[in-house]
This record gives structure tokens, sequence and C-alpha cells, in this order.
């Protein structure tokens, strides 16, 4: 189990801090005086490219790990991140020009797609039953860790130097670096070695992950199941996809990022200097100071929901966070400022952390049947990552049209939506074995296990 927590944290770490760091990098002084300070489009550009490649990550995900492996995909994806996050250091040799930014931000973005695909199902399919939950939701708590730590990378040292920025935006290099090393050392999933009719390899692998909880009999249900895969017509392969389960799986994916989580993490300076009263677009040291606070209480509520999901469930844990996204976002739209701005923005990501955060991730790789779990994960993901764009990539705009307080009025909305429908058709997982139907479960319905 501990190397599966390895892989669970080289990928969230690289992958969430690439998701924080943008946030006050395009608020820096030192930045926006670099490329002469560019508008409000062109940071928002730059702010959303990695969500667009994050698209493109996605879509090469499922094809990638069908074809080649779990492992080698996400191996793949830490070189991306590598290469991206390399990239940002540029300006410390030579001038450079924005677009060259952009393109590390979306080479960067495209290895975070890939990884936010490719763990979750490394994981699914090499982790038991029993300890599931705890692992798979542990991507997003490395995630919210990762977020955390660029705020304090940012805090601390962004405004040490007129280059310092450049340095936050390259912060994923560790961690990329330990996720292929970390990733060279762990076995393959024998289930997706098991579709490739790669026995001997499949039952190597399977006691490497399973260690002394392997048995035989579990090893041949598993290899029964998996062999299905290229035993079975594709349009079986496409009916099955098309289950309940698996549409509710991509449609928990999307919402996921639907909520405006993005918004919080991206514009997090933005946010708390409008709420105390500074109308300046830099960075200021007390809004950087405030994104750390926020970055604890989203690192700290995602480890309580990944020891409650597997004793109370995935569902509960799910619509108490929806309930509290809508109920914060609400909140936010009377557009009352100052302090109660803080603390709902704070709520927010308390609630998000016990609910779509880690239980976002976790549930599709769980819904999804083995036949189809990286194409359903993909499309997923990719509507995902498509709304992570449109979220970002519109937020400056709709603020200066609508106001703040109509920007989260519409993202209560959308919240309140998510929360019916997790309530009408999201199943409890719990306890299941992969490619089970949750017990009772009725399409159209959810029902507990």
């Amino acid at each position: 189990m501990l190397r599966n927590y390895a892989a669970s944290f080289a990928g969230g770490m690289a992958l969430g801090v690439g998701i924080g760091n943008v946030g006050a990098v395009i608020t820096d002084r030192n930045f926006l005086k670099y490329f002469n300070f560019p508008s409000d489009e062109r940071i928002e550009s730059l702010a959303a490219i990695s969500m667009a490649g994050g698209a493109v990550g996605a879509i090469l995900a499922g094809w990638s790990s069908d074809c080649y492996g779990r492992k080698a995909t996400t191996i793949v994806a830490g070189l991306l991140v590598m290469l991206g996050a390399s990239m940002a250091m540029l300006p410390l040799i030579f001038q450079v020009e924005m677009v060259m930014i952009m393109f590390s931000r979306f080479l960067v973005g495209t290895g975070g797609g890939i990884l936010f695909c490719s763990v979750p199902m490394y994981i699914s399919e090499t982790t038991s039953p029993a300890f599931r939950g705890a692992v798979g939701a542990s991507f997003q708590m490395f995630i919210c860790c990762g977020v955390l730590t660029a705020y304090v990378f940012n805090y601390f040292l962004l405004s040490s130097s007129q280059l310092a920025w450049t340095w936050s935006l390259a912060l994923q290099l560790p961690w990329a670096v330990f996720l292929v090393a970390s990733m060279l050392a762990l076995p393959e999933s024998p289930r997706w070695l098991l579709a490739c009719g790669r026995q001997d390899d499949a039952r190597t692998a399977f006691g490497q992950t399973y260690g002394a909880c392997v048995n035989e009999e579990e090893f041949q249900s598993v290899s029964k199941s998996c062999q299905e895969l290229f035993e079975t017509s594709s349009t079986s392969n496409d009916s099955k996809l098309w289950h309940w389960n698996s549409k509710v799986a991509i449609l928990v994916a999307m919402l996921q990022a639907a909520c405006g989580i993005d918004i919080m993490v991206s514009y997090a300076p933005r946010i708390f200097a409008a709420a105390l009263g500074d109308t300046g677009n830099a960075t200021t040291k007390n809004s950087l100071y405030y994104t750390i606070l926020s970055g604890i209480v989203i690192t700290i509520a995602c480890p309580i929901s990944t020891m409650l999901m597997d004793k109370l469930g995935r569902r509960p844990l799910l619509l108490v966070g929806a309930a509290g996204n809508t109920l914060t976002y609400a909140v936010l739209g009377l557009g009352l400022g100052g302090w109660l701005d803080m603390v709902m923005c704070n709520a927010f990501l308390l609630f998000f952390g016990l609910g779509w955060g880690p239980i976002g991730v976790l549930l599709p790789s769980e819904l999804a049947h083995s036949k189809v779990r990286s194409r359903v994960l993909a499309i997923g993901n990719v509507l995902n990552w498509m709304v992570v764009y449109c979220v970002v990539f519109s937020y400056l705009s709709l603020v200066n049209s609508v106001g703040r307080a109509g920007v989260f009025r519409f993202y209560a909305a959308v919240n309140a939506s998510a929360l019916i429908f997790a309530y009408l058709y999201v199943p409890e997982t719990v306890g299941t074995m992969l490619d089970s139907e949750p017990e009772g479960q009725r399409e159209g319905c959810a029902k507990t296990a």
C-alpha cells in the first residue's frame, strides 16, 4: 500500500503545485512589469492555458493507458511536467515573450491532465477494496498539499527578486522528477497486464501489489474479469461504456470542476485583496498570507474526508460537501464583502475538501467497469478540464460584466444543481469490488450498498 501512496504523493504534489502557483504570479508586480503590464484578457489566457493543456492530456491519457499501460503513461506525464517546468526558467537566461510562458504552462497542463486520469486509475487497480478509498482520496489530499506548498513559496519568496516568479512557475520540477523515479520502481497494473493476456507478468505484479493479501482465488477472479476486455465485441464494449454507472462517473468528474473551486485557487490573491479593500491588481503581502490560511484549510479537510469515507461512505460526505459549497457561494453572492467573504471563501474550501475534492476524484474510477475505465475516465477528465478552462478563462470578464457578487450567485446555482444530482443519482461504492454494481442500485436512482 505504501507503494501506491508514493504514486499518489508525487503525482498529487506535482499537479497541486502547478494549480497553486499561477494565482500569485499573474498578480506579481515584477511579472506584470516584465511583460509590460498585460491586459486582463492576456492574464486570463495565461491562467487558463494549462487547463486547455489538461483537456488535451486527458484525451491522450485514455488512449495511452490502454495501449502502453498505466505506469508508462504516468511516467510520460511526469516527463511533460518536467519539460514544461524547465521552460519556465528560460527568463533567467534570456528575454522571452509571454507566448513562451504560455507554451510552458500548456505542457505542464498536458502532463497534469494525464496525471489526473492515470494516477487514480493506477491506484484503483492496484489497491485492495479495504484501503482503496483512503489511498485514492489521498491523491486529492496531496494535490491540496501541492497548492499549499505553492502558496507558502509565493508568500516568502515571490517578492525576493525581479525574476522570482520564474522559480514559482518551475516549482513542479522536483516533484515531477520524484514522480518519474517512483513510477520506475512500481509494478504495472496487474489488471492491465491481464487485459493484455500477460498472465505471468500479471501474477508477479499482483503479488507485488497486494503482498500478503494475495490469494489464488482472488487472482483468478480478477483474471476472469479482465480477460473479457479482449473477448467481447466492440458493440458490447460500447454498451458497457454507456452503462448508467459510466454516465454518473463522467458527470461526477465534470461537476467537480463546475462547482467553481478553480476560482478560489487561481484567483485567490485577487479575491482576498478585494475583500480586504485593495482595489489594485498587484499581489499584496496580506492577500498572499490569507492564501496560505486557505491552503491549510483545504489540506486539513482532505485527510478528514480520507479517514471517514471508508467508514461513513462516499455518498454522505459528498452530500455534506455539496450542500456546504452551495451555502457558501450563496452568502458570497450577497456582496457584503469584508471578513465575511474571507470566512465564506475558506468555508467553501473546507466543504470542497470534504466532498467534491477527494470523492470527485475517487468515485469515477470506482464506478467505471475495467472494460471501459480508461475511456470513461478520459471522457470525464476531458470534460473536467474543459469546464476548468471555461471557469478560469471567464472569471475576470464576468466580474467586469456582472460584478463579483453576480459571479458568486451564478456558482451558487451551479452548486445547488450539483447537490440535487448527487442526491438523486450518485450511488454508494464503499466496500465494493471493482467491476461490481453497487448493491440495490437501479438505473436513474442512487442507493447505498
